[in-house]
Order: C-alpha cells, then sequence, then structure tokens
C-alpha cells in the first residue's frame, strides 16, 4: 500500500489499496471484468454455435458471428456490471453516510441482481438457479459460523437436493423457461413430461 492513500474504511483499503478513489477503483474492476468475462463468453458461445446450430453456419454465416458477438457482449456486460455493483456500491455507501453496515451489503447484493436484467430473457432462469444454490450455500454456512444450526455431515448434499427440486419442479410446470439445451438433457435423464 502506498504510505500517500488516505482510506477512511478497512474494506476501502483492502479492496482497492492502489487508490483512494472508489469511482476509479469501480472503473479498472469493471473494465478488467470485461475483459475476463469476454474471455470466459466467447469460447463458451463459440462452442455452443458449433453444437447446436453447425448447419446454420454454412447457411447463414454473418447472422451466427452476430448472434455470437452479441451473446458475448451481452453476458460479458452482465457478468462485469454484476462484479462491479456488488464491490462499488457498498464503497459508495460506506462514504455517504461515514460509517459501514451489513444492509450496505444486502443492498449491493439485491442491485447487482437486478444486473441479471442485461443478460438475454432465456439466460436469466439460469442465472437465478445458480445464484440460488449459492445463496442457499451462503446462508447455511452464515448460520453455522453464526451459531443457528450445527455442522451437518456432507451437508451439501441438502443444499443440491433443494436446488434439484427447484429445477425439477420448473421442468414439469414450466418446460418452455427452460433453455433448450437443458431441456434435451433433462428430457433424456427423467423422461418428457
Amino acid at each position: 500500500m502506498r504510505p500517500d492513500l488516505h482510506h477512511n474504511f478497512v474494506l476501502c483499503a483492502l479492496e482497492h489499496h492502489w487508490t483512494s478513489s472508489c469511482a476509479v477503483h469501480g472503473v479498472h474492476l469493471f473494465l478488467d471484468e470485461l475483459t475476463r468475462s469476454t474471455k470466459l463468453y466467447l469460447p463458451l458461445n463459440v462452442i455452443t454455435v458449433l453444437f447446436y446450430a453447425r448447419k446454420k453456419i454454412l447457411s447463414n454465416p454473418l447472422d451466427v458471428i452476430r448472434r455470437i458477438v452479441k451473446g458475448t457482449a451481452r453476458s460479458a456486460l452482465f457478468l462485469s456490471s454484476y462484479v462491479a455493483v456488488a464491490f462499488v456500491l457498498p464503497c459508495w455507501l460506506r462514504h455517504l453516510f461515514q460509517r459501514d453496515s451489513i444492509l450496505f451489503k444486502l443492498i449491493s447484493g439485491a442491485a447487482a441482481g437486478c444486473c441479471a436484467t442485461i443478460d438475454a430473457p432465456g439466460r436469466r432462469l439460469e442465472l437465478g438457479m445458480y445464484c440460488l444454490t449459492r445463496a442457499l450455500e451462503t446462508a447455511w454456512n452464515c448460520g453455522v459460523k453464526w451459531g443457528w444450526w450445527r455442522v451437518i455431515p456432507n451437508g451439501e448434499l441438502v443444499y443440491f437436493v433443494f436446488g434439484m427440486g427447484a429445477l425439477m419442479s420448473v421442468y414439469q410446470t414450466s418446460p418452455g423457461s427452460i433453455q433448450r439445451g437443458y431441456y434435451g438433457i433433462l428430457s433424456r435423464l427423467v423422461g418428457d413430461n
């Protein structure tokens, strides 16, 4: 840490020790995450197109390239915004109210979750299901840490069961909301509705 920098809050000093400005930190974080998430989503979208739309590549390559670029840009923008909001909003709230509070983390989590509206509507359920399992895991770990309940050996099985139960519920009641590729895998594993 540079000795000429001054941080009013320890968490700000830990998150962006190289600058005292939360705004500068936010811009750098967003751009770094945008680069990383593009490197993640570009190959993922290319592989998905190669796997599911091979015929379309030959018949309409420009449309396929446009779809890959658009899908990559949307997903990368979502993930970058999600990370930036989750880390920067608590900094700004700390400086605005001149104190730290767990409420700021809850607000930033909710605001970061709203970034899912950036991604394609068909992917929002997937994101929600992924976040649900992470939220259940975090809630369980916090409850253990705070003494609300005890560790259950192989407890990850419990939240896996809840996650699969939610997925099977969606599969039974609203199969059209599941992405076609995932629906195909589920229907092969458990049969059609």
